[in-house]
Formats: structure tokens, C-alpha cells, sequence
């Protein structure tokens, strides 16, 4: 009487099913770790704010404000500094939609970070030159930063936010 079992073909057709599964298993792990690591770089944290219900509030005049801005035609650029432990000095230039550096602005950069309150700053805009403006800051590490920044002169009143890195010296 013949016994019955599985040939030794079936069984290792069995088994490299089973390392191709354990593999393919492996690589999608990997494969989506790879990717939600992607998107956290991509995506940096939002700030923490100590009145998310008032910020959201207030969020119809940031829209306005940006939305006035926008008509100026002004074009700002926002050199970030190196941090060196000691004070760091951002340059602005600030050109109309003709190119023309903006003259006689005052104003402050708001400097906040997502990881912690303890490092926001805020520094003032004061003239440096025919054509640009320079913020001094004291800051309390290198980072990425979200800027705010607030223009005011007999041409307008000019804000907007954006991300700055600023590297470490040394």
C-alpha cells in the first residue's frame, strides 16, 4: 500500500512560497517606513500656540493682511543668519514690482519654533543701507524657524510668514 504524503517537489514549492511571502512582507515594511519617514521631512510640525481658538479666529484678517500685501507687488527677501551663540543678524531686501529697493520701512521679524516657546523671538527692522534692512536676534538655537514679518512705511504695510533654516556656526 503506497503512503501518502507530499513529494519533495510540493514541499519545497511550499517553502519558497513561504520565504517569498516573509520578503515581499519585509519590503512593504521597509517600503512604507521609507515613505512616512519621507513625509515627516517634508512636513515640519506646526508651531505650538498657546490660543489655537483665538488664532483661528483671527484667521480672516491674516488672509486680508496677506491678500494687501500681495497688491503692493513688493518682492521680500529674507536672508537667514548663521547661529553662533551669540546674536544672529537677518538681511531683508525689499523691492517694488519695478525692481526698486523700498525705502524708509520699519518693522519686526517674529521668529517662532515648532519644538518649544523658549526659543521665539522678536526683532526689529531697521535700516542698513540704500537697499536693504537688517533684524538683529538673539537667538536660542539653529533650527528651522517660521517667520513672520512686518513692514510698515509711507508705501504700504506689508506682511507674510515663511520657514527659514538657520544653520549652525561653528
Amino acid at each position: 500500500m503506497p503512503t501518502a504524503g507530499v513529494s519533495r517537489t510540493e514541499g519545497e514549492r511550499a517553502g519558497r512560497s513561504v520565504w517569498v511571502g516573509i520578503i515581499a512582507g519585509l519590503g512593504f515594511v521597509v517600503t512604507a517606513n521609507a515613505e512616512m519617514i519621507t513625509i515627516a521631512v517634508r512636513n515640519p510640525p506646526a508651531l505650538a500656540t498657546e490660543d489655537h481658538y483665538g488664532d483661528g479666529m483671527r484667521y480672516d484678517e491674516v488672509i486680508a493682511s496677506r491678500t494687501q500685501s500681495e497688491a503692493l507687488g513688493w518682492r521680500v527677501v529674507v536672508e537667514p543668519c548663521r547661529y553662533d551663540e551669540a546674536s544672529c543678524r537677518f538681511r531683508v531686501e525689499v523691492r517694488d514690482a519695478e525692481g526698486r529697493a523700498v525705502p524708509g520701512l520699519a518693522g519686526d521679524l517674529s521668529l517662532r519654533r515648532a519644538d518649544t516657546a523658549a526659543f521665539d523671538r522678536v526683532a526689529k527692522v531697521k535700516i542698513a543701507g540704500p537697499e536693504h534692512y537688517e533684524a538683529d536676534v538673539e537667538l536660542g538655537a539653529a533650527g528651522l524657524y517660521e517667520v513672520s514679518i512686518d513692514l510698515r512705511g509711507a508705501d504700504g504695510h506689508y506682511t507674510d510668514q515663511r520657514r527659514l533654516v538657520v544653520e549652525g556656526g561653528g
